[in-house]
């Protein structure tokens, strides 16, 4: 398995031998540790990607948690999946019920699975039939903390963050940089296409447009051309930079031009592979701009398992309106 490390410039290669190992894979892929979800890696098809979605409330929602997972698994050829279905011990009944609708529904559609387990963070249970004889009734139990593949996240310099709770608290905001800028408001005009990319591509190295500008590209930015030119420039290559002051002006940014930079937060997210975080910054920007085009842009492409490509040097994504 190979999961891209957020602050490298290559891949990090972890082979997944054991439900051990499998089971410490799964925070480093998303970067957060997994609770109450259902985690699903891919392999073979002709965009392999990896998706997470919360355990389903009741089992009337079970064929749309199964849906979700299984077709773009099928759009994208997916040859071989493997699931983990992660729920506390008051949700493991759930965890297994949907884990196992999971695997039948992928094993009808002639998709490999290649391992599919059931965890409450203490013990894991198969969910293949079969595949694992011998396992006790009530699981085997596991620690990750001293696990390789966490040592070796901590080599790196990887973060892996609490939970999604806590991805989505780094965009929480800064009351008082939004003092600031809001006080600046009433007195700013728009900045432009060009004017926008300019103060992009000066403060990118810098990661924080100056209190002065920002009031000014907050307002520009509920025009979607200005809008487009502030991500005009965005390729994989480099798209960590553009994550990191795009999340510097969502928190800084009041709530009513919030919504904005949160869905250019969102689509310079998903360029760099981070869908988590492209998720949290499409909930920031709907709670203050429900109807933003850019977030049920990269909204959609998320939900289709779209990878980034388009992003790598010499691609363009046409602009949405």
């Amino acid at each position: 398995m190979t999961s891209p490390a957020p602050s490298t410039p290559s891949p990090t290669r972890l082979t997944a031998r054991t439900p051990e190992d499998l089971l410490a894979v799964v925070p480093l892929v998303l970067g957060f540790q997994v609770t109450d979800s259902l985690v699903l890696l891919t392999f073979g098809g002709r965009r392999p990607f990896h998706a997470r979605i919360d355990l389903p409330g009741s089992a009337a929602e079970d064929a749309d948690v199964v849906a979700a997972l299984l077709d773009p698994a099928r759009r994208h050829g997916v040859r071989a999946v493997a699931l983990v279905a992660l729920g506390a011990e008051d949700r493991a009944a759930i965890a297994g019920r949907i884990g196992r609708r999971v695997v039948g529904a992928f094993q009808r559609a002639g998709i490999d699975v290649v391992d599919a387990l059931r965890a409450d963070g203490h013990r894991w249970h198969p969910l293949l039939p079969g595949r694992r004889p011998g396992v006790p009734t009530d699981g085997v139990p596991y620690d990750l903390s001293c696990h390789p593949f966490t040592a070796q996240a901590v080599f790196d310099g990887r973060a892996v963050l609490g939970s999604r709770e806590e991805l989505a608290a780094g965009l929480e905001p800064d009351r008082d940089a939004v003092a600031a800028v809001a006080a600046l408001l009433a007195g700013a005009d728009p900045a432009g296409p060009d004017d926008v990319a300019a103060l992009v591509a000066a403060h990118l190295a810098d990661g924080r447009i100056p209190d002065a500008a920002l009031p000014g590209l907050l307002l520009g930015l509920r025009d979607p051309a200005t809008r487009d030119a502030a991500w005009a420039t965005v390729r994989r290559p480099g798209a960590h930079d553009h994550v990191r002051l795009w999340t510097d002006t969502v928190r800084r940014a009041p709530a009513a031009v919030r919504g904005g930079p949160a869905a250019v937060l969102a689509l310079t997210a998903w360029a760099a592979g981070d869908g988590a975080l492209a998720w949290c910054a499409i909930d920031r920007c709907r709670e203050v701009d429900p109807r933003n085009s850019l977030a049920q842009l990269v909204a959609d492409a998320l939900d289709r398992a779209l990878p980034p490509s388009m992003f790598e040097d010499g691609a363009s994504l046409a602009p949405p309106r």
